[in-house]
């Protein structure tokens, strides 16, 4: 799992002060403000708000106050701000979670496992008990329960466009269960009936493919710029930059091409079915 980060130490934790510059730099275009003017709003330079928006100086909570009352946030900075600052732990994984309920389209990629957002209950339990270090039941018991509300976005009122692309070994590797494995595939079969879900899955036959170097996710949003998720063994990490997040994008377009068109996926989740 990944290691925690206090919030409080912001200077160190520049994930979220990319976020919280790209929140800032999306409201002053909407606005229709140049940094320039926003600078006067909030008495800083234009240099200095350009660093804040890129996510290399921290502000001031006075540049937050009059940012948030310049550019109409309605507290919205100032909520955002008193959340990074309250002294509560927050892993990049959690504001992955945080970021992926506001987006209007998902793309996930997943190599060796079923994703979390397909998981069943008994599929997160047999995934949780293999953590290292391990987790106690109650921790276990929790980050369950935190997986399984993800997936209200499925049928939420305006639910997100989603996108899950499998590679055949999540599908064939069981959690060590039989039964497990079966209502995890008819589980997927059902979510991928949804018309706002599609479920494609990478053949063995395909043979090597760009994706095999671990899970990915890019968070398309309707008012801003997409942002991508990855998980190294180091932890989960939160891509900003422009530059990564289009060649994650390219990448997808790779996996999508080699993938079997969703009734060929369909059949193959079918298949694995049927050999269990």
């Amino acid at each position: 799992m990944a290691a925690r980060t206090k919030v409080q130490e912001i200077p160190t934790t520049s994930w979220l002060l990319s976020y919280l510059g790209r929140e800032i730099r999306i409201r002053r275009e909407n606005a229709g403000l140049t940094q320039t003017e926003l600078g006067a709003r909030t008495f800083c330079s234009p240099k200095l708000v350009s660093a804040i928006e890129s996510g290399t100086r921290v502000p001031q909570p006075a540049f937050i106050n009059l940012a948030d009352a310049g550019l109409g946030a309605d507290g919205a900075l100032n909520r955002l701000w008193r959340a990074m600052t309250d002294g509560e732990t927050v892993t990049p994984y959690e504001w992955y979670v945080f970021l992926e309920e506001q987006a209007s389209k998902l793309c996930h990629f997943e190599p060796m496992m079923i994703p979390g957002l397909l998981q069943t209950e008994e599929y997160a339990r047999a995934i949780f008990a293999l953590n290292q270090p391990p987790m106690g039941q109650d921790r276990i018991d929790a980050a369950v329960a935190r997986r399984l509300a993800r997936q209200s976005l499925f049928t939420r009122d305006n639910p997100p466009n989603v996108w899950i692309i499998l590679d055949e070994a999540a599908i064939r590797r069981w959690p060590g269960d039989r039964v497990i494995m079966e209502r995890q595939i008819q589980h997927m079969l059902e979510i991928a009936d949804l018309p706002n879900v599609t479920l494609l899955a990478i053949p063995f036959a395909h043979g090597l493919h760009c994706g095999l170097q671990g899970f990915m996710a890019i968070l398309s949003f309707e008012d801003g710029d997409d942002c991508g998720y990855v998980e190294p063994i180091s932890g989960g990490q939160i891509v900003y930059d422009p530059t990564i997040v289009a060649t994650m994008h390219r990448s997808y377009d790779l996996l999508r091409a080699a993938a079997l068109p969703p009734e060929g996926s369909a059949r193959l989740l079918r298949k694995a079915l049927e050999d269990l």
